[in-house]
């Protein structure tokens, strides 16, 4: 936890914008940030949504610089999630509704 805990971080806000601008230079997917916790603490989380979520972005973007942005960006613990197209408007935008 002290790894991931100590040092200030910058505001949600900047965070968020300066990761869209660095991801969008090498992904021309669909993205996604949101700000969440788990057992570690607080992270960002990047939803990056590919062709074959089974395959390491390694493979599927070489060009892209995970390790420019793992394990941490701006003070945030940075967790990349690969996701299938189109999940992130229906599971992650999509509306809630309590009749569901």
């Amino acid at each position: 936890m002290a790894k991931f805990g100590s040092g200030e971080k910058a505001s949600k806000k900047e965070a968020d914008r300066a990761i869209r601008e660095s991801v969008i230079e090498h992904f021309d997917g669909r993205m996604h940030v949101m700000f969440a916790s788990d057992s570690g603490g607080s992270t960002m989380d990047v939803y990056l949504e590919v062709e074959d979520t089974s395959i390491l972005i390694e493979e599927q973007l070489p060009d892209f610089p995970i390790y420019d942005y793992i394990p941490k960006w701006m003070g945030w613990r940075c967790v990349f999630i690969l996701c299938p197209k189109d999940y992130i408007g229906a599971v992650i935008l999509r509306e809630r509704h309590d009749d569901i």
